[in-house]
């Protein structure tokens, strides 16, 4: 093994080519995100992002799972964050506002409670990704295939 190997085995670092993963088995793993929640090149953008971060050599037989988890987080945030036709200046602003994790909710008088405190102080761990069940579901499938360490020079 020449150095550059010995140095990327010992950094934990597992890279190459994917196979294909397309919109299409992105949408028969989850039906639910149909083209008018999430366009196909909304969808094309989220897996070409996924098939970057999520390598099969790591993860194995869970990879499909780990890209359905990846992309189903970011579309998720997605529809969350996009107004609707006509939402005007208001609605464009209530779209892009992170809201947390919503803690309460009343019915009189209509009142919900977000814990912004909690993804803030955790930005620098896995904070976005509790955003989503699909990003919960991803970073505890992501911690277990990314043991060890990483480090690059």
């Amino acid at each position: 093994m020449n150095g550059r190997g010995l140095a990327s085995a010992a950094a934990n670092i597992l890279d190459g080519k994917n196979p294909p993963y397309t919109v299409e088995d992105f949408r028969a793993a989850m039906p639910g995100f149909t083209p008018d929640i999430a366009p196909d090149g909304i969808v094309e953008a989220c897996v070409a992002l996924a098939d970057s971060v999520i390598k099969r050599r790591r993860w194995d037989a869970a990879w499909q799972e780990g890209m359905r988890l990846f992309i189903a987080h970011f579309l998720t945030l997605y529809a969350e964050s996009t107004p609707g036709q006509g939402a005007g200046l208001a609605g464009v602003i209530n779209a892009g506002t992170v809201k947390g994790n919503r803690t309460s909710k009343s019915v009189g008088d209509i009142a919900i409670t977000y814990d912004m405190a909690s993804i803030m102080d955790d930005l620098k761990g896995y904070g976005s990704w509790k955003l989503s069940a699909y990003g919960v579901q991803y970073i505890t499938l992501a911690k277990a295939f990314n043991r060890g360490g990483m480090g690059v020079r």
